[in-house]
């Protein structure tokens, strides 16, 4: 979606998580407001990378995981700037409450 923007406006954005979490299992999604899609994000030394994101976007970093047997989830808004690398902050949930937080995104069932 982002392959017309001039090199100038875009970066790879990269977001990092406290130790414990490196090589686990970990979805992590980006939401662009304006433009109304996801992207998915993938590991990359040590940290969650997303390419070629337009700087100064508004964003919704979304994370779940495991660790130590439960489910933990984080629900950020996040601005896309070059050379910031946010930390995910990830709160243990529920089926219930990761669904509640989703809701800010519209119907979710």
């Amino acid at each position: 979606r982002f392959l017309n923007y001039p090199k100038s406006r875009v970066t790879d954005f990269y977001v990092t998580t406290d130790k414990g979490y490196d090589g686990s299992y970990m979805q992590a999604m980006l939401f662009f407001e304006k433009e109304r899609s996801i992207m998915p994000g993938s590991w990359f030394n040590g940290r969650i990378r997303f390419g070629n994101i337009p700087v100064g976007h508004s964003v919704y970093l979304v994370c779940t995981t495991v660790r130590d047997g439960k489910v933990m989830s984080s629900l950020q808004r996040l601005r896309v700037e070059k050379g910031s690398q946010p930390r995910i902050e990830f709160t243990e949930t529920t089926p219930d409450k990761f669904r509640a937080q989703l809701t800010s995104f519209g119907d979710v069932k």
